[in-house]
């Protein structure tokens, strides 16, 4: 799908130059935050390394806290950094299921506005892959304190 000021041509796509859209959503580049590398999991799956990546523990000057979000007992909190690319009600059965409610309403960021706060144990990290069905790390992938359950992303 074009983005709104896109030229088509005479076969009906869109010229080179044109803006990208995702779900009727003008998508736009990650700011920059010091990350240098490919943007981790891009394609979903299992990733090596994962939580010295974004949106785990990672270090940049760049990096500047906007945001910050923390469970209910405190042993987890992610920084973000800038504003969210978008805001959401997702009423899909999967969000339906794992938060017990009829929506979800979530803020989205790029995976390289996120971090996990440094005092913070990645082993209170708690992964649900949403398409596996398993308590793993594999994008697209539900996360949670381990400790109480807090529903984090």
């Amino acid at each position: 799908m074009p983005g709104q000021n896109s030229k088509q041509n005479s076969n009906g796509k869109a010229e080179q130059g044109a803006q990208r859209c995702s779900q009727g959503h003008q998508l736009r580049e990650p700011p920059n935050t010091g990350w240098n590398g490919p943007i981790p999991a891009k394609d979903g799956g299992r990733e090596e390394g994962y939580l010295q990546k974004p949106p785990y523990s990672w270090e940049s000057k760049e990096f500047q806290v906007k945001y910050r979000a923390k469970c209910w007992c405190g042993k987890l909190e992610f920084e973000y950094h800038g504003d969210p690319i978008d805001a959401k009600h997702c009423h899909c059965t999967q969000c339906q299921r794992l938060h017990g409610a009829p929506f979800q309403w979530a803020a989205l960021f790029h995976k390289t506005s996120v971090r996990l706060a440094k005092h913070c144990d990645p082993l209170n990290l708690d992964f649900f892959s949403t398409q596996e069905g398993h308590s793993e790390h594999s994008v697209p992938c539900k996360i949670s304190c381990r400790n109480c359950r807090s529903p984090m992303a």
